[in-house]
């Protein structure tokens, strides 16, 4: 053969490749809006046993393990779906256009009058000779609690591809199929009178991860931010720093991946674990350092609306605070007080301390997952009066994820432990048997003195501090508001600022610290606070019931 030759002879192959691909995606995307429109999904999976027709094993449906909440209540496969494999029958025909519309119910008749079993999706009270009734789960259901966290499914081979889905394929990917035996005379027609022999894999979904997750406390958080457009809560059990909710807004729907990659807002991302410019939630550390040096809560400081340590900083109050306290700057958020405080501290101790709460650095909470924090470099903070000044006051090059401030909070509620966070607490295998691990040991970062102290400054937060305005119907809080500078413009040239709010609540015996951010918010006050009240109102209504 010729060089001419061999080169029309590969790309002749070449070109019926690319002819087979072209129509199998063709052959797809029909095949799926079919399936759509008249909720039929008709199988192709027809084999034949022994080299013979003696029969057909159609398949069904590739099962998936489970991702749970800490109360074993599924988080995905939350979405019962039935199919049945049919084969021409009497009674078939008349569930058909019992369960169908005439011209669905023709369509599907039609198919099995050519002697060949099919599968497709039905009513879950479907039942008739000649028919084997699968329960299934749709694996991309319009909505999945805490969706950034968990992830979604590749359709086409259905393992992870985000979240814990990816991080934990290979314990919830199922290799094998359910499907349903037919048998079949010598001219391969299905043998009326036997009904499919089914192999059911459903044990399979005893398989599954178990988070520390709570799906109330996850779901009202989701409603609770519901009103921002792009921000995150953050809700931790105090003692362990078990992560109880991790929500993000926007959000996406596995159903409609597509949507959300033109989202100029970014929905895939989780911003429970990103970091941001902190604002006044710092003086929490601030304040913190300085009563772990010995200096007391009733130390006097004249507000005067600013101050000037190279450069002016200003009080959010603009003709001052006059004479205050730490307990009545905190619960106001005075500025100069805290700057004044950072002064008599000195920044290593501030330093320090945030180090030991574990904002200096990014925290893995399980393989693949980690949130970002940064308190930049203490020589810079070191460098002028200045530069402490902005330290004091959250500003500068801090910048905190939502999941590690609500884990700060932890500490102050707990009595001084810092607990790193946790959320994957235990696996299920296929038969069901549950292995639990456990988180690590928690750790004191200051005495439960200055935690009290500390506790009660965030309690008086609501009483005649900056969110007074929002509190909760009923239970124990506290907390911290915060606005924090971005160095961002908005569209209109004004001055970027993210809004913050971090506190506690006591809910069902149980101390939850939480952590609002709302991302481009005018203030803590009016953006960050009613979330928390939504959420804490929305978790008191569910306990009373």
């Amino acid at each position: 053969m010729t060089s001419w030759g061999k080169l029309i002879k590969k790309g002749m192959r070449k070109l019926k490749k690319r002819m087979f691909k072209a129509a199998l995606c063709l052959t797809l995307v029909f095949a799926l809006s079919a399936a759509a429109v008249a909720r039929i999904a008709l199988s192709d999976a027809y084999k034949a046993s022994a080299g013979v027709y003696s029969g057909y094993s159609v398949a069904v449906d590739r099962p998936r393990g489970t991702v749970f909440d800490r109360n074993l209540d599924p988080i995905t496969n939350r979405e019962e779906k039935y199919k049945a494999v049919l084969t021409a029958t009497p009674e078939v025909t008349k569930e058909l256009y019992r369960c169908f519309s005439a011209g669905e119910a023709e369509k599907i008749v039609e198919s099995l009058r050519e002697n060949k079993p099919i599968a497709l999706y039905v009513p879950k009270d479907f039942s008739a000779s000649g028919a084997a009734v699968f329960k299934i789960y749709d694996k991309t259901p319009a909505y999945i609690p805490a969706v950034q966290l968990i992830g979604y499914l590749d359709f086409e081979e259905l393992h992870g591809k985000a979240g814990l889905e990816a991080i934990f394929d290979s314990r919830l990917i199922c290799e094998k199929e359910s499907t349903a035996a037919v048998s079949a005379n010598a001219a391969g027609s299905p043998l009326l009178g036997v009904n499919p022999e089914k192999n059911d894999l459903f044990e399979e979904y005893e398989k599954g991860i178990i988070t520390t997750l709570d799906l109330r406390i996850q779901q009202a958080a989701e409603q609770a931010l519901s009103g921002v457009k792009k921000g995150a809560v953050a809700v931790t059990k105090t003692s362990s720093g078990e992560i109880l909710a991790l929500c993000s807004t926007p959000s996406f729907s596995p159903k409609n991946l597509s949507a959300a990659l033109d989202n100029a807002d970014s929905p895939f991302l989780n911003r429970g674990l990103l970091s941001y410019n902190l604002g006044s939630i710092f003086k929490i550390c601030v304040a913190a350092a300085a009563l772990e040096n010995g200096i007391s809560p009733e130390e006097k400081y004249f507000c005067s609306g600013s101050v000037d340590c190279g450069n002016v900083f200003c009080c959010h109050k603009e003709d001052g605070h006059e004479e205050i306290d730490m307990s009545e700057a905190f619960a106001k958020s005075c500025n100069t007080y805290f700057i004044n405080l950072a002064e008599k501290v000195g920044a290593e101790s501030i330093f320090d301390f945030a180090q030991k709460a574990g904002l200096s650095a990014d925290v893995v909470i399980t393989e693949g997952l980690t949130a970002k924090s940064s308190l930049g470099q203490l020589s810079k903070i070191k460098e002028s009066p200045a530069a402490l000044a902005n330290f004091a006051i959250g500003q500068g090059d801090i910048a905190v994820s939502p999941l590690q401030v609500s884990l700060l909070v932890n500490a102050v509620a707990n009595g001084g432990v810092y607990f790193p966070p946790f959320l994957v607490s235990g696996f299920k295998d296929k038969d069901g048997k549950t292995e639990y691990q456990k988180g690590t040991e928690g750790r004191r970062i200051m005495s439960k003195e200055t935690a009290v102290t500390l506790s009660n400054m965030m309690t008086r937060v609501f009483e005649d501090g900056t969110a007074a305005a929002s509190r909760p119907k009923s239970g124990l809080y506290g907390g911290k508001t915060a606005t924090a500078e971005t160095g961002w413009k908005t569209a209109d040239g004004s001055a970027g600022k993210n809004a913050w709010f971090a506190g506690f609540y006591e809910f069902g015996g149980e101390k939850l610290s939480v952590a609002v951010l709302a991302e481009g918010g005018e203030s803590g006050a009016a953006d960050a606070v009613p979330v928390f009240k939504s959420l804490c109102d929305a978790l008191s209504d569910a306990s009373a019931d």
